[in-house]
């Protein structure tokens, strides 16, 4: 018996034994084969610009456009991937004609992205372009004169471009110049100088977004910060703050301050002040606002109800104002109804905003409203009982359109149910 446990016991060790000198070979094996499989993915990355005809035909084949750029170097950034890329274009094969350009960018890959299984980067850098987008008449989405899809008929693409995006850990987007133009309702063109963006992902569903925009003759400055899995869906935010700021030369033009907690809006504070500066985002067509003044306020009484109130407000044009020592307050009840009052509109002062569209050309307004009153029950969008009362004085329109007539001096009252 002593004979035969021994003998089993020996047999027992050789066996653990040779599973272990299994595991070295196994574990051996399976180093060498990544080893070999990273050295090899790292002379392809390394040597990426080596293969540029064979990128240039796949990005002709995906995207349609050719790829032109004049350096591509690749490397590593604190041990993580990185290239860069100097002057990238896209030209239209057929017309010849520059779609897209880039001057500078730079991707750092995360090795986090093992993790997640989908690429995430540290740093995502794009610098240096013009963008070009437009609305036309067709309902076509146009980037640079070329269509990127139909709003009226969208792509069906299930890809969650701000899941990818909210995940990376910086996206900086600098020397940005755009324009954004509205054909189809025939709104003349927003122009930005310069446009500069940067968010960065802190870990644990914590955001931060800054915004930095050139107009003609001021400069907005936006911070949001915000604890969520979803920049769209508010409701689900912990906490968020908003600030914008639209600077001039003299100072503060607009100061905003909006605070979100537990997935509700809690305050909306802004501050305007001009100090008579001339303020002109649009092109040369649109008559400048030549001062403004005044503090607008949106506060949450209760879960449901919030108050908004705007005392004094001041904001004259070059056609006269628009609101004279104006007053607006108001307020909704969520799904329940609400109330708005506005006194002292001066429709002067609405035709600068006219000259935003082309039907200013057509219109002029003069006169005012002396107050309007608006009160309804239900959704404020689809109200199932409202009540509008409203009284003018001095009212005229003189039209060159064949659809709208003119009048002049027109005082008088209106009451709506």
């Amino acid at each position: 018996m002593k004979k035969t446990k021994l003998t089993s016991t020996k047999a027992a060790q050789k066996n653990k034994l040779k599973s272990k000198k299994t595991l070295k070979y196994v574990l051996g094996g399976v180093s060498i084969i990544l080893v070999s499989s990273f050295s090899g993915a790292a002379y392809l990355f390394l040597n990426l610009d080596h293969y540029r005809s064979k990128i240039d035909q796949l990005v002709l084949e995906k995207t349609g456009y050719q790829l032109s750029y004049t350096r591509l170097t690749t490397g590593f950034d604190d041990f993580e991937p990185n290239l860069r890329i100097s002057n990238l274009s896209l030209t239209n094969p057929t017309t010849k004609q520059i779609f897209f350009k880039l001057k500078h960018i730079n991707l750092t890959l995360s090795y986090s992205s093992l993790f997640y299984l989908q690429p995430i980067f540290s740093d995502i850098g794009l610098s240096g372009s013009s963008l070009n987008f437009e609305y036309d008449q067709h309902n076509n989405l146009l980037l640079n004169h070329e269509i990127l899809t139909n709003l009226a008929t969208p792509s069906t693409s299930t890809f969650d471009w701000e899941n990818f995006l909210l995940h990376q850990k910086n996206i900086s987007l600098a020397n940005i110049d755009l324009i954004l133009l509205d054909s189809k309702h025939k709104i003349r063109p927003l122009i930005i100088d310069k446009f500069y963006f940067n968010a960065q992902n802190s870990g644990s569903n914590q955001h931060h977004l800054n915004f930095n925009i050139n107009f003609p003759r001021s400069h907005m400055e936006a911070k949001l910060d915000f604890n969520g899995s979803k920049l769209s869906q508010i409701n689900d935010w912990s906490d968020g703050t908003l600030q914008i700021n639209n600077i001039g030369t003299k100072g503060y033009l607009i100061n905003l301050t909006a605070k979100i907690a537990n997935g509700h809006l809690k305050s909306i504070d802004t501050k305007l002040d001009s100090n008579q500066q001339k303020i002109n985002p649009y092109t040369i067509q649109v008559a400048n606002i030549s001062d403004f003044k005044g503090r607008i306020s949106v506060k949450q009484l209760s879960s449901q109800l919030y108050q908004l109130e705007a005392p004094d407000l001041m904001v004259k044009t070059r056609y006269g104002y628009l609101f004279e020592h104006a007053s607006i307050s108001g307020e909704l009840s969520i799904g329940a109804g609400g109330y708005l009052n506005i006194s002292k509109l001066k429709l002067a002062g609405i035709n600068n905003l006219l000259k935003i569209s082309d039907i200013s050309d057509k219109l002029t307004l003069s006169g005012t409203i002396d107050s309007v009153n608006l009160n309804w029950k239900g959704k404020i969008l689809k109200p199932y009982d409202f009540n509008l009362a409203t009284a003018f004085t001095d009212v005229s329109i003189n039209s060159n359109e064949s659809e709208v007539p003119s009048f002049n001096h027109l005082n008088g009252s209106i009451n709506a149910r």
